[in-house]
């Protein structure tokens, strides 16, 4: 009988381990046609099926002459290159301007005595729940009439307020967990509310800061629609809204440069997540009944 009921077991173990694995060849194998893609001219891409390789030209050269060219451009500035520099500066700015002014509010929503504290973290909570193309008339007309239109400084506000709002209910829900007990002492011991904030909270806060920036910097990398709205010189655009132009009537970039710089392009946000995933992930106990003791 042990044995049947052992067997029974193992039989549906090799059944679970091969719908994984036939799961993962699934997610894997749109990434595999982009690297071989990106690694054809543009006559290999044409003649050669996307997930086999064209041994016309040498991949890995070919691969390397895709990047520069989308870095480069051909025509009318297309390229990616500064591109790639204004998302690094609007996703880290954005990212990290929102985590401080977020992590200020939520301590006082957490932790002074407001009146109505509740209901303004409700209306600052409601900037995550409506749509965000609801933003983008209202900022365009703002921006308009500021002159911050098409430059760099208002898509950073315009990103760094975006961001706030998440921000603020993520580190609320882990200052509500630090024990009482600790500020309490603290203000015995003569400590202002900002000596408080600064060296009780802001040390518990390094777990759900580094999640907040990953989030942050990953959605602010990979925004378009604040980016072709808010935006239009390749001077101001992000870099999401310049690889799109390299696939339009005005560029001869081709496919395979395009997959190659789609590839560059995602290198920031996978490189952070595997930079710090240990903290990531404990970051993200907060949202699933852990504890910031």
């Amino acid at each position: 009988m042990f044995i049947i009921k052992k067997g029974k077991k193992i039989y549906w173990e090799v059944i679970l381990f091969s719908i994984i694995i036939i799961w993962v060849a699934v997610w894997l194998f749109p990434i595999w046609n982009v690297f071989v893609s990106a690694m054809k001219s543009i006559d290999g891409y044409i003649s050669s099926r996307p997930w086999e390789f064209s041994f016309d030209v040498n991949p890995i050269i070919q691969f390397y002459e895709n990047i520069v060219r989308g870095l480069a451009g051909t025509q009318r500035g297309s390229g990616i290159g500064p591109a790639f520099l204004n998302s690094m500066i609007y996703a880290t700015v954005g990212a990290i301007t929102a985590i401080i002014f977020a992590s200020l509010a939520a301590y006082a929503l957490s932790c002074l005595p407001i009146k109505g504290r509740f209901v303004f973290f409700l209306i600052l909570f409601s900037g995550t729940v409506f749509p965000l193309q609801i933003y983008l008339i209202p900022l365009f007309t703002f921006f308009q009439k500021t002159g911050l239109y098409d430059t760099k400084l208002g898509l950073t506000l315009a990103y760094t307020a975006i961001c706030i709002p998440f921000c603020v209910f993520l580190l609320r829900n882990w200052y509500l967990d630090i024990p009482k007990g600790i500020v309490e002492s603290a203000t015995i011991d003569g400590a202002t509310e900002l000596q408080t904030f600064w060296h009780i909270f802001v040390p518990f806060s390094m777990p759900p800061f580094v999640t907040l920036f990953l989030f942050q910097f990953t959605w602010v990398w990979n925004d378009f629609i604040f980016g072709i709205t808010f935006a239009r010189s390749r001077t101001s655009r992000p870099i999401m809204a310049l690889l799109a132009g390299l696939q339009n009537m005005y560029s001869n970039v081709g496919i395979p440069a395009v997959l190659a710089s789609a590839i560059i392009a995602s290198l920031p946000t996978v490189l952070l997540l595997v930079a710090f995933r240990n903290t990531f992930f404990k970051g993200l106990a907060v949202q699933y009944g852990g504890s910031s003791k």
